[in-house]
């Protein structure tokens, strides 16, 4: 297991990573759009199905887009997940369950980041902590937009400093996370 959290860490994560634009779509991807048209950004990463979908629909197709097939832990439908993958050149699968980060799921972010083409990652579980890895995975000038259940959606820019400020957050849950087991 890469990361654990336990429902206080959760918590916590709650709070937006980067800039949050509250529930206005349509205001929301001009903002989004008008973004990428001046900064160009190295790679787009999309962190969820809600949130994928309605990029696709702006034909704004992500290089990697990771989901679980299921929004607020209910399915979504079949014509759905269909319009996903068929935007994807490359598809992977993977196993991580809720509250974690697996290595596995760690890892298949990476093949999907250094592939050639755009990888549409299904995940076995839950997808939503794969958004701290993604914002350490990609790039630096990259972009990773994710949902933000019953707020809307946020845009986190990849630098340095974000990166290390991710890492610093996990190296915090995982000695927490270590202490409440007594290791």
């Amino acid at each position: 297991m890469f990361l654990k959290i336990s429902e206080r860490d959760r918590e916590r994560l709650r709070k937006p990573l980067g800039i949050l634009l509250p529930y206005d779509f349509k205001r929301n991807i001009e903002i989004l759009k008008k973004y990428l048209r001046l900064h160009k950004p190295s790679m787009i990463i999309s962190v969820g199905d809600v949130v994928t979908a309605n990029l696709l629909r702006q034909n704004v197709t992500p290089k990697v887009a990771i989901v679980d097939f299921k929004t607020l832990r209910s399915m979504i439908p079949n014509e759905i997940k269909e319009f996903i993958a068929r935007a994807f050149t490359n598809i992977l699968k993977c196993k991580n369950p809720r509250g974690c980060i697996t290595y596995e799921a760690y890892n298949t972010l990476k093949r999907a980041i250094n592939s050639s083409g755009n990888t549409l990652i299904i995940v076995d579980g839950e997808e939503d902590l794969l958004a701290l890895a993604a914002i350490i995975l990609a790039p630096e000038n990259s972009i990773i937009i994710y949902g933000q259940p019953g707020t809307g959606m946020v845009l986190v820019f990849t630098s340095r400093e974000k990166k290390d400020k991710i890492r610093r957050l996990i190296d915090e849950i995982r000695r927490s996370y270590d202490v409440r087991k007594g290791t």
